[in-house]
């Protein structure tokens, strides 16, 4: 246990702000500093956010899902007051991750995405991986038939993350019946042509939810190390030298904590990185996860009263509205441009 409490702030009215709040109290070595919740996402609640941070220093901020606009203030309030950043909203880690990474560099901080998120805990997946001898040529979530509409962040977030890219149509959400089908749905070929490892994801028709990761091992496995994979039930694609690794969907706010204290330590779970990919608008006008394109106008900044029919429009062809979430996605343009 610290001898010095972890002092966390929270910010959030949703279930997720309620369970982490509990979560840090019931965890040894930290303690919940303030809880903020506010009705309205407003100036004067960006004030009052500001008050809490104005007082005694906490060590890590929590910001569970608002508005994108309001929560990159936050986050930059959070940063500006030297508190390391837990992002349990994919989509913030999306639209601006790489703009507050370089405000977290600067001051030595650290920025997370939560543990418990999918793109989350599939990092950690790819991490142990690694650790393994093997390398990751396809990560993807098992979801019921109608995924949830935070999917194409919550692989963005990954994608970014690792250099991970979707199928250039997007990706594609083949149907299943169990698990182990996952095997029959790969396309071995295509992660070996393009270069990067596949983001996807299956709709699995069962009551299997989790997430995966498609490996392959660095070195030639032995005849002896294949079979105990096979003991250990890990699945391999007929005889090429592909497995399946299988967990459970993550626990979300109960595993916070370990997010928390990684950042405390200057670890990050899956920080933000140069866009890999991002998330569209399709003919739809639903969220698609796509390649980077850099002359697109992603879908969480196309207004929603704006009737845009069709894919995401060319950055010449629809004027953004002056706000603060657009000011810092131009800046967050400029990083990307000049990347070397």
């Amino acid at each position: 246990m610290l001898e010095t409490p972890l002092r966390i702030g929270v910010l959030g009215s949703t279930a997720d702000a309620h369970g982490i709040a509990h979560q840090v109290n019931a965890t040894a070595g930290m303690e919940l500093a303030w809880h903020f919740q506010s009705a309205t996402e407003s100036s004067q609640s960006l004030a009052e956010l500001a008050e809490l941070f104005a007082g005694p220093a906490i060590d890590v901020f929590y910001l569970t899902r608002s508005g994108l606009s309001f929560a990159a203030q936050a986050a930059l309030l959070a940063l500006s007051n030297h508190a390391h950043l837990i992002l349990s909203d994919p989509r913030l880690q999306v639209a601006l991750g790489l703009r507050l990474q370089a405000e977290a560099y600067q001051k030595g901080l650290i920025i997370s995405a939560d543990a418990g998120s999918a793109h989350g805990s599939l990092a950690s997946m790819i991490q142990e991986a690694h650790i393994m001898g093997f390398e990751t040529v396809q990560a993807g979530q098992i979801c019921p038939a109608q995924p949830s509409p935070n999917l194409p962040y919550e692989m963005a977030a990954l994608g970014n993350g690792f250099g991970f890219q979707p199928h250039p149509a997007g990706m594609r959400g083949a149907e299943i019946t169990s698990p182990e089908d996952i095997l029959t749905r790969f396309d071995h070929s295509y992660p070996q042509g393009q270069g990067a490892p596949q983001l996807d994801y299956l709709r699995c028709s069962g009551s299997q939810r989790g997430l995966y990761l498609i490996v392959k091992a660095r070195e030639k496995l032995t005849a002896e190390q294949v079979a105990h994979l096979k003991k250990c039930h890990v699945l391999q694609v007929g005889d090429l030298p592909y497995f399946l690794l299988k967990k459970n969907p993550p626990l979300g706010y109960f595993e916070g904590p370990k997010a928390i204290l990684a950042a405390a330590a200057g670890q990050a779970i899956l920080s933000p990185g140069y866009p890999s990919c991002d998330v569209y608008q399709d003919n739809a006008q639903q969220a698609t996860l796509r390649p980077y394109q850099e002359d697109l106008i992603p879908h969480y900044l196309i207004p929603e009263d704006s009737k845009l029919s069709g894919e995401s429009p060319h950055l010449e062809d629809l004027t953004l509205t002056d706000s603060a979430l657009t000011q810092l996605w131009v800046e967050q343009r400029k990083i990307i441009a000049a990347q070397p």
